[in-house]
């Protein structure tokens, strides 16, 4: 599961910052973590949307500023700021709706494996830590590759500024 969250925000963040640099404007992290709540409302969890919402507007309060869509330690205190939101996001359903959660996982096909694995890491501070700081060292990764990519070929053929 760590490394899952890791690759998620690596993956994500290298999209993202593309976006960001190409766009450059505020609203965006707004837009994108809002469109993840309500992916996560049609699967199931309609009240994340609330969640999601706010961790969207959070982020945005940490690109307050000008020209903040085009810095990269800007982005990545963003990107840092979702990557500990979706780990926390990712437990509310395990706290909020147990039995929802549980009857998904048994029609879904979780081994009992998995199963306790989420069960010991969302009842653990330590272990909600551990998955916070993977994910937020995945997203800062992934910015940097973005950068160096941004840098290399996106700047050099004039794609962004």
């Amino acid at each position: 599961m760590y490394v899952s969250a890791a690759g998620e925000m690596f993956l994500s963040a290298i999209f993202f910052t593309v976006a960001a640099r190409r766009i450059g404007k505020h609203g965006l992290f707004l837009i994108w973590v809002t469109v993840q709540g309500l992916v996560y409302g049609l699967f199931g969890y309609p009240f994340l949307i609330p969640y999601f919402l706010a961790l969207g507007a959070l982020c945005e309060l940490t690109m307050i500023g000008a020209g903040s869509y085009r810095s990269p330690l800007r982005i990545g205190i963003g990107w840092s700021v979702l990557s500990a939101g979706m780990v926390f996001g990712n437990a509310i359903p395990l706290w909020f709706a147990w039995d929802s959660f549980t009857q998904r996982a048994a029609t879904s096909g979780f081994s009992q494996e998995l199963f306790d694995m989420q069960v010991r890491m969302v009842h653990s501070p330590l272990h909600i830590c551990a998955a916070m700081l993977i994910s937020i060292a995945g997203g800062a990764l992934g910015i940097g590759f973005a950068d160096r990519i941004m840098r290399r070929h996106f700047r050099r053929a004039r794609i962004v500024a």
